[in-house]
């Protein structure tokens, strides 16, 4: 734990570099357990996702749509721990739920965007013309990035 302490933050490179006034921070890190360190730490970084929330996240399926089979899934964070505490009482009491905000383009996605985390919002209700189906919206970036949109949605999972 000692040596962990040691070590500051990367350097241009992503590399590790030692701590001031650490044993190591005297010259080039010529150690073999901190060049081993250094190499673990780098190919094992643990990247946040950009639709993770800091309240919580959950996991929904589409229930919307005549091109969803098999069913759209999509990882949706939620910054407001209100928000996301009425979607988790919703769940519990309804079969399906209605999940809001702002799409983000993002091709790394399995969908091709995500609900910004910080317009996230779970309503009790919605008029029904405002509901989309993820795979217009997945197929329609061109239109809805940027734009506020509703799904309604079977929550699977929450963390």
């Amino acid at each position: 734990m000692y040596l962990i302490r040691q070590l500051d933050t990367e350097d241009c490179h992503g590399r590790l570099r030692p701590a001031a006034g650490s044993p190591f921070a005297a010259g080039p890190p010529t150690n073999s357990l901190f060049r081993l360190l250094n190499s673990l730490f780098r190919h094992n970084k643990l990247q946040i996702p950009p639709w993770h929330g800091t309240a919580g996240n959950a996991l929904l399926t589409d229930q919307n749509g005549f091109n969803n089979s098999p069913p759209a899934q999509l990882w949706v964070g939620f910054n407001s721990a209100a928000e996301f505490q009425n979607l988790r009482v919703l769940a519990g009491t309804q079969l399906y739920v209605f999940v809001e905000g702002l799409v983000i383009a993002d091709p790394t996605q399995p969908l091709g965007f995500f609900l910004d985390p910080k317009s996230t919002l779970a309503p009790e209700g919605l008029i029904p013309e405002l509901v989309q189906p993820m795979r217009t919206v997945s197929d329609n970036l061109n239109v809805w990035n940027g734009q506020n949109v509703a799904f309604m949605v079977k929550v699977e999972q929450t963390n």
